[in-house]
């Protein structure tokens, strides 16, 4: 009986740790899907700098992290520029302008592409960005 309980015992003590490991990595890590990071809800995705003609990048969200996804941009440089979520909702903004625009994110694993390029006659872009999935 002794033996019994000791192994009852491990076998508790165990799958406890396993539970709490997993709802550990599910609360704070980040999610890898198709090489792109699903950030748990209301966090930030990617910030930096990007100096060039035209910056793209791109991650798969999902709705369970937030209901919106926002591109906010500071233009550094001295050409416009104009930024874009999924080919759509572009926004311009003139040097030393900053703003952002919005998409949805409706569905469990959705690719999102942000993309920002020089408006009017070309040139390179200099500009400060955050893309951040909110509710």
């Amino acid at each position: 009986m002794k033996k019994l309980k000791n192994v009852l015992l491990i076998s508790l003590s165990v799958s406890s740790v396993l539970t709490t490991s997993i709802f550990a990595q599910e609360y704070n890590g980040n999610l890898i899907d198709n090489g792109s990071i699903i950030v748990p809800y209301n966090m930030d995705i990617s910030d930096g700098t990007y100096s060039g003609t035209e910056f793209s990048t791109n991650y798969t969200l999902s709705k369970d992290n937030g209901k919106k996804v926002n591109f906010y941009v500071e233009n550094n440089g001295s050409v416009p520029v104009i930024i874009e979520i999924n080919g759509s909702n572009s926004r311009t903004f003139e040097p030393g302008e900053s703003g952002h625009i919005s998409a949805s994110v409706t569905r469990r694993a959705q690719k999102f592409i942000f993309k920002a390029r020089a408006g009017g006659n070309g040139g390179k872009i200099n500009i400060s960005y955050i893309i951040k999935q909110r509710d």
